[in-house]
């Protein structure tokens, strides 16, 4: 799957050092485009399919703290395709995974840091939790 990320000009600066200049609060908005692909087409692309329970949410700032990415660290509770083999010390012992999206909403030091937006152009979409939603 491809992905086009449209980030406003405002971006380019720190938000932190936004949000001092504007009063303790600083957003970014990101727009996306890809395109939609169907179910089957998506799982056959895809190495890893589970079903999990999200376990912990962690936002940060990128690198260049233009925008805030989200961590979801996920508990596998079953895997319906595996490509890739993962070794663990005991058998059925499973393995975190972790999942970054751009988004979300951090408080540090007062400040509220945040990144929103995701749009995806398209008639139909996917959501995280796999449910299908329409635009």
């Amino acid at each position: 799957m491809i992905a086009f990320i449209l980030v406003s000009a405002l971006a380019a600066q720190s938000l932190r050092e936004r949000a001092k200049r504007e009063g303790g609060s600083a957003t970014t908005t990101m727009g996306f485009e890809f395109d939609v692909v169907g179910i089957p087409e998506l799982l056959s692309q895809s190495d890893l399919v589970l079903y999990g329970r999200v376990v912990d949410v962690k936002p940060h700032l990128s690198p260049d703290e233009s925008y805030v990415i989200t961590d979801y660290e996920i508990a596998p509770l079953r895997a319906m395709k595996q490509t890739r083999l993962v070794t663990t010390a005991r058998p059925g012992q499973t393995t975190q995974i972790l999942v970054s999206r751009p988004g979300g909403v951090l408080i540090e030091g007062g400040y509220r840091l945040s990144t929103s937006g995701l749009r995806i152009r398209s008639q139909r979409r996917l959501n995280l939790a796999g449910r299908r939603s329409y635009s």
